[in-house]
């Protein structure tokens, strides 16, 4: 098994999909995006003491649900980060 980078291009799933983790790294272009699977996302495993991670692109264009589920089974200490996200961007007010 492996995790899943998302270092500045487009991740996009569908179904149902299993990885060990999950890390959406900050892109200064604003080109790293994200559309979660339509199933069952079941991340397994962590790096880095983090099972799931999403850095803040500056939009909530840049990820997107498609009314899947996200289920994160590993042992207790697991971090769930969805690091720098606002309730609403002001420009927009988009959340």
């Amino acid at each position: 098994m492996a995790g899943i980078l998302v270092s500045g291009g487009v991740f996009s799933g569908s179904g149902d999909l299993t990885s060990d983790w999950f890390y959406a790294l900050y892109n200064t272009a604003g080109t790293a995006r994200v559309t979660l699977p339509d199933g069952v996302f079941h991340v397994i495993s962590e790096t880095g003491n983090n099972a799931f991670v999403y850095q803040w692109q500056g939009s909530s264009d840049y990820l997107h649900h498609s009314s899947g589920t996200v289920k994160i089974t590993h042992a207790g200490g697991t971090t769930l980060n969805m690091a720098g996200a606002s309730a609403a961007n002001v420009a927009t007010n988009r959340k």
